[in-house]
């Protein structure tokens, strides 16, 4: 009945199909590149009601993503700050900077966290478990929109590679986070 609406829909399923595609056979390698860990201690700003006072951070303050909740700002972000900063297991935690980003197929990907987690295992202390968390309002990837999907699933390829952070995605809230170490 309209041709150029049916242009449009099959192109659009034509890219997300591509995407997929890429996403399901993208291989990454080890570069050797690095960033300088001075890079996040950039000074922070004020943003008043975006930023939560921690003391688990190399900050004394995280600033969260705005969101649906208080004051325009991610109540899912909040909870989790708080409850990390509230666990003495948490040894560090930082809200990782814009410019970390992660190339995939559909487009650049920042994870939310960069965890330090300090567990008992064998009667042993492990401490310096480093992951980074993409925070969300679901545990299910089936939720999320096609395009958070095959981010989240490059990055997951991406982490697989170094073993070490380990990559988290997407978590709901703390106690989701902390049933995955």
């Amino acid at each position: 009945i309209n041709p150029q609406q049916y242009a449009e829909k099959i192109i659009n399923i034509i890219k997300e199909c591509s995407k997929e595609f890429e996403i399901k056979n993208i291989q990454y390698i080890e570069s050797g590149e690095r960033f300088e860990v001075g890079l996040l201690r950039e000074e922070m700003t004020g943003y008043g009601k975006y930023v939560v006072k921690v003391d688990r951070s190399i900050y004394d303050g995280v600033i969260l993503d705005t969101g649906p909740g208080k004051e325009g700002v991610s109540t899912i972000e909040r909870d989790f700050v708080k409850s990390l900063d509230e666990d003495s297991r948490i040894k560090l935690f930082i809200k990782l900077p814009d410019w970390y980003v992660i190339e995939t197929p559909a487009g650049n990907y920042t994870p939310d966290w960069a965890i330090i987690v300090e567990t008992m295992e064998n009667g042993q202390k492990r401490e310096k478990v480093y992951f980074v968390v993409e925070t969300k309002g679901t545990n299910n990837p089936d939720e999320l929109r096609p395009e958070e999907q095959f981010k989240i699933q490059s990055a997951k390829k991406r982490f697989k590679l170094a073993k070490e952070p380990r990559f988290i995605a997407p978590v709901k809230d703390f106690e989701s986070f902390e049933k995955a170490w």
